[in-house]
């Protein structure tokens, strides 16, 4: 019984000390918690497009050391993982640090941190291992717009191509605060040196602002109202001085007057911005200027390396893009770069494509606060796509210039290259006959000052060169001497180079065509059956002409006896009066003397005309039959 007693004891007592120690265990547990989360402590933004540092303060409100534990950050579909190894004792907090969430759009977010995330520590509390903040993720307006889901400064006017140049000035602009009343700024024709005679391609009016949103101003321009064709605006777009900075373009190539230029800019009521001076950038044309390609290239970005806001140099830079840039023929190429408030020294850099340029301080000009920086770009000029990078640059003190880029211009110049001739030649007669002269006309452009013709055949036996003029003229005279088919070709120079043309079997030469001339009569035997003393016995008959292939021709008339020549015989005994030979009705003429002149021409073809016979009667003619023999005789040249 005793033994009994004994054993049953001992169980109670060990079931005892089983309950006292598990109640000591679940007293002393850890209790891990997120009381807070912060953002870029410089700043307390987030930004776009870049690693942002998010830390969160982990505490262990429990009664034991927690270790090795992760603590995860959630950002939308974001994720990142942090792991403790060491104790965080009770009573202790830490702080975690993230620093890779590069967000790529702005607008709110929902931070959220947990502690323990893969639940491996056992602790007092299992409700408090999350902390949500809602923060705002902003874009970085220091920053260039690449980085800023913005424009580059791309070109928006050309390129032009010609003749051209540009000049650009700010006349007598200054800038003004906030308040301003209306201001009028003019240039003369020394602001802006134009040939005289030259075309105006394009000019652009340029109006800054800051320190305002969406001015209302009305702008005149040679006392005509003009309205904008592009605003360009940028912020810094978080935190305190978000301000907007603007860039308003007119065009005004229907106002601008070479010989002098006014605008005049008149606030709304109550205008808060403050206003750039503005600026012209003209581009013209005119035969004394070099042949040149101009791009010109609008925006404008916000720049600012800061380190305490989180800026590099490389990212407080804006880019400026030229496409269709060729080196051919490349005499200088050079970018002016407009900027405002890009004052600083040592504090900007101008790069073109690989090469690095000093920046924009040496051409700051306080009055209108804008600066027009020129850069021989000629050795950095590729072909094809070009940029010009505009920097505000931080040399180790912590920032950049703070300033305004709103243009570059890129002017590419061409050596005077002369084009090589295109050669052409025309002949004022090309089926021409043995013996004739064929002039050859130079028709090639680009102006050739050297020419060799060159004819198949042998000149002096197939041609020759006549009127002074050789194989070297520029328009040759050619006689050709034999019939045949004949090839010319044409060498033209000039200092650009050569050019040849070749006409196969251009001239072609015929045996010159035997000039004839046929001669017919209507009626070949006339009878003047009124012969009656004291009148005038008549007939008449036509005269038919065929002729061709001359120049001229003419028929004689002619009565082929010899004594009484002229006359009208019976027998050997003549009539007292010579008969008389009339064409058409006119122009009688007697035969007596020899052959006359019956008609004459110029053309060929065929033709008729009437031979009209005259005789007068004398009462001292003897009766008797009278007869003449007239012989019309046909000749051609």
């Amino acid at each position: 019984m005793k033994r009994l007693m004994k054993n049953r004891k001992w169980k109670i007592v060990i079931s005892i000390l089983f309950l006292l120690v598990l109640s000591g265990i679940s007293a002393a547990l850890p209790d891990l918690t997120v009381t807070t989360i912060s953002v870029n402590p410089s700043t307390n933004y987030l930004f776009a497009h870049e690693p942002n540092t998010i830390r969160a303060t982990i505490s262990n409100n429990g009664d034991q050391p927690a270790i090795n534990f992760n603590i995860a950050l959630e950002v939308g579909s974001y994720t990142e993982t942090k792991r403790r190894t060491t104790n965080l004792n009770a009573g202790s907090s830490t702080t975690i640090t993230f620093n890779s969430y590069s967000p790529s759009v702005t607008g709110p977010v929902t931070i959220r941190v947990t502690v323990d995330s893969s639940g491996e520590i056992e602790e007092s509390d299992e409700e408090n291992n999350v902390l949500e903040s809602i923060q705002t993720v902003y874009y970085n307006g220091y920053k260039g717009k690449r980085w800023t889901d913005g424009s580059d400064i791309n070109t928006t006017a050309g390129p032009y191509e010609g003749c051209i140049n540009t000049t650009y000035s700010p006349g007598n602009s200054v800038y003004s605060g906030a308040g301003w009343m209306a201001k009028t700024w003019s240039w003369t024709s020394s602001d802006l040196l134009i040939p005289a005679e030259a075309t105006i391609v394009d000019a652009r009016l340029y109006q800054g602002y800051t320190w305002g949103d969406n001015p209302l101003w009305t702008m005149t321009f040679n006392t005509q109202t003009v309205t904008p064709i592009a605003t360009y605006t940028d912020r810094k777009g978080w935190g305190g001085y978000d301000v907007p900075q603007g860039l308003v373009v007119y065009n005004v190539i229907d106002e601008f007057d070479p010989a002098g230029n006014s605008m005049t800019i008149t606030p709304e009521p109550g205008n808060n911005v403050a206003i750039y001076g503005a600026y012209l950038v003209v581009v013209y044309e005119h035969a004394s200027e070099k042949q040149r390609k101009i791009w010109i290239n609008d925006e404008m970005d916000i720049l600012q390396a800061n380190t305490n806001w989180y800026i590099s140099s490389e990212e407080a830079t804006a880019y400026a893009n030229f496409k269709g840039v060729s080196t051919d023929n490349l005499a200088s190429a050079k970018a002016i770069a407009i900027l405002q408030s890009a004052d600083e020294t040592g504090k900007s850099k101008f790069f073109f494509n690989a090469q690095e340029y000093t920046g924009f301080w040496l051409d700051y000009n306080s009055t209108p606060q804008i600066g027009f920086s020129v850069y021989d770009v000629t050795s950095a000029l590729l072909s094809g796509d070009n940029v010009a990078r505009l920097q505000s640059y931080d040399s180790g003190s912590g920032n950049g210039d703070n300033m305004y880029a709103t243009n570059v211009i890129l002017i590419v110049e061409k050596e005077d290259v002369i084009p090589p001739p295109v050669t052409d030649f025309s002949a004022d007669d090309t089926t021409p006959d043995i013996g004739q002269t064929v002039i050859f006309t130079d028709l090639s452009t680009n102006t050739p000052n050297s020419w060799v013709w060159t004819i198949d055949g042998t000149a002096g036996t197939d041609y020759m060169y006549v009127d002074s003029t050789s194989s070297t003229s520029q328009n040759p005279h050619v006689r050709f001497l034999k019939a045949g088919n004949y090839n010319v070709t044409l060498v033209a120079t000039n200092d650009g180079g050569s050019d040849d043309e070749f006409k196969e079997n251009y001239i072609i030469v015929t045996a010159a065509p035997v000039p004839t001339i046929e001669i017919s009569l209507g009626n070949s035997g006339l009878y003047l059956d009124n012969m009656v003393p004291g009148q005038d016995a008549t007939a008449s008959t036509t005269v038919n002409v065929v002729a061709s292939n001359g120049n001229s021709w003419s028929v004689s008339a002619s009565d082929g006896k010899t004594p009484n020549k002229g006359y009208m015989v019976s027998g050997n005994t003549p009539l007292i009066n010579p008969i008389q030979l009339g064409k058409d009705g006119s122009g009688y003429q007697t035969l007596y003397s020899g052959p006359v002149t019956f008609w004459s021409d110029t053309s060929m073809g065929t033709f008729s005309a009437t031979a009209n016979m005259k005789q007068p009667v004398s009462s001292s003619d003897l009766v008797g039959d009278y007869e003449i023999t007239i012989t019309f005789t046909g000749s051609i040249a």
